[in-house]
């Protein structure tokens, strides 16, 4: 199977993400449901049809709904981004300048995904501690979860992304070439 191309591996993988993108949207009304049914459980409203504990503060809560929020945008910004590029390749144009803008997209949302996480982690550490709350099971160890993985793959993109705008640059210019 090739890998660029019509009806190649691109074509599959452009054709997944849209799928991809297609669950997360739909996944966007779900949560919002389950975060108002979590936001109104902290504020004591009693609610029979949906079985769920009540949450131990509604700071706490509105903290972990920024939290998914957060998760929910920066996954569909990636996954579209990624969709625009394999939609590219598999149309066999690989080095047009859109693609180091959407890599650059990409970067500097896992950048300020992980960011913003650390910064809600922190405040529900340290609310938890100022009222006294229990932490969740793992949370207590390491609350900020620092991931040499993600600051990884940051830096990747941003030489990907890189690459790919030169690979635009040499590719204009071989074309005014005669």
């Amino acid at each position: 199977m090739k890998t660029l191309g019509h009806r190649s591996l691109a074509t599959f993988l452009r054709v997944a993400l849209r799928i991809v993108l297609i669950l997360l949207y739909v996944a966007i009304p779900l949560t919002v449901l389950g975060c108002a049914v979590a936001l109104m459980k902290s504020y004591g409203v009693d609610i029979n049809w949906f079985d769920m504990p009540r949450p131990p503060s509604p700071l706490i809560t509105w903290l972990f709904t920024a939290l998914f929020a957060v998760s929910l945008a920066g996954t569909i910004i990636i996954v579209d981004q990624l969709r625009r590029i394999f939609a590219t390749l598999s149309d066999g144009d690989p080095f047009v300048p859109e693609n180091a803008l959407h890599l650059r997209v990409i970067w500097m949302t896992l950048a300020v995904w992980e960011l913003v996480r650390y910064a809600l982690a922190g405040t529900m550490m340290a609310t938890m501690i100022a009222l006294r709350i229990e932490p969740p099971e793992g949370f207590e160890n390491d609350p900020f979860n620092f991931s040499l993985g993600i600051w990884f793959a940051v830096l990747t993109v941003i030489v990907l992304a890189e690459v790919f705008r030169e690979g635009a640059r040499m590719r204009q210019e071989q074309k005014l070439t005669i």
